[in-house]
């Protein structure tokens, strides 16, 4: 029971972590992108990760297959 408690504990505490890293990298960005020094990086970066989530996408489907 209290292995149970400690791996229990440790998960919430993870998972919070990622919650707060996640929130706090919104306001991270949405300030790096509104900086015009950083208009065209942030233009060439959504594309190109855009096009790596389409490609993981389709290579995914084609794994169902």
């Amino acid at each position: 029971m209290f292995w149970g408690i400690v791996l229990l504990l440790l998960y919430s505490v993870g998972h919070s972590a990622l919650v707060l890293v996640a929130g706090t990298s919104v306001g991270f960005v949405k300030n790096m992108t509104s900086n015009n020094k950083y208009g065209t990086l942030s233009k060439v970066l959504r594309i190109v990760m855009g096009s790596v989530i389409l490609l993981i996408a389709f290579y995914m489907f084609y794994l169902g297959f």
